[in-house]
């Protein structure tokens, strides 16, 4: 639904805008009509934008998708997921494929080490750092000059030490230490809310209210699914290393051994 915006009411300057609701279309540029209160002439006429305001409209509605449902935001999201996930596997498995290659020449370089350095800041760390920016978001003073910006600061802040921590850590206790302080990070956000703010998650349920519902119930599947990681990464146990004689590639079998 839209919204009827009066101002002035009862007086000769009167205005009355009707303003178009986001979910009735795609593009994020907001449509209204303003009229003059006291004689009802049409005053000012807007989203009629140029191609390219327009364009840059459809771009970011489609981004922020408040023009679909419940289902296709889902689906939304598990695309975004899904694409994720594939630059994460595929940042991890080049370098697993590099320090392989390195290994069976004897030497793994810096480059190798580097990338290796950033996957855990970047894949593990990240989701830490979203946490942060949520828990700035329900501690810092609400009276705080810049506040807003503030809560920016701490996230950057936040995966700034996940940059560092590598540094000081083996690389598989850094992959698990970031993964499980993410997990807690977002496992205790609804605790955090509900003591900030009173609205735990069963008072939300209870009264119907599905978005911050589901916001609670979202932190809980990322922290669950943080935990998972955690758990995997810290139960695998690493390939032993291949010695010179099993690294060795082993004989072609002749042509007439092969299966027909």
């Amino acid at each position: 639904m839209g919204r009827i915006v009066v101002a002035n009411p009862g007086d000769s300057s009167a205005t009355i805008q009707l303003v178009r609701a986001d979910s009735a279309r795609i593009s994020n540029n907001a449509q209204s009509l303003t009229f003059d209160g006291a004689t009802g002439a049409l005053l000012h006429a807007s989203g009629t934008d140029r191609p390219a305001a327009e364009l840059r409209g459809v771009m970011y509605g489609l981004h922020i998708g408040r023009f679909a449902g419940p289902l296709l935001r889902a689906l939304f999201l598990l695309s975004g997921l899904a694409g994720t996930v594939m630059v994460a596997t595929g940042c991890i498995l080049w370098a697993v494929k590099q320090r392989q290659q390195a290994a069976r020449q004897g030497r793994i370089g810096f480059g190798t080490r580097l990338v290796e350095h950033l996957n855990i800041a970047a894949i593990a760390g990240l989701p830490f750092a979203m946490a942060a920016f949520f828990w700035a978001n329900r501690l810092l003073p609400s009276g705080m000059a810049e506040r807003a910006a503030w809560e920016v600061h701490v996230f950057f802040i936040a995966w700034g030490l996940c940059l560092l921590h590598p540094l000081f850590r083996p690389g598989r206790r850094a992959w698990a230490e970031q993964l499980a302080a993410g997990a807690a990070g977002f496992l205790l956000l609804p605790v955090l809310n509900a003591i900030s703010t009173g609205r735990h998650l069963l008072a939300t349920l209870e009264d119907g209210d599905m978005v911050r519902a589901g916001f609670d119930l979202g932190l809980l599947a990322c922290g669950v699914m943080l935990a998972g990681l955690c758990w995997k990464v810290v139960r695998r146990r690493p390939a032993p290393a291949p010695s010179g004689r099993t690294a060795r590639q082993a004989p072609a079998r002749p042509v007439a051994d092969l299966p027909q």
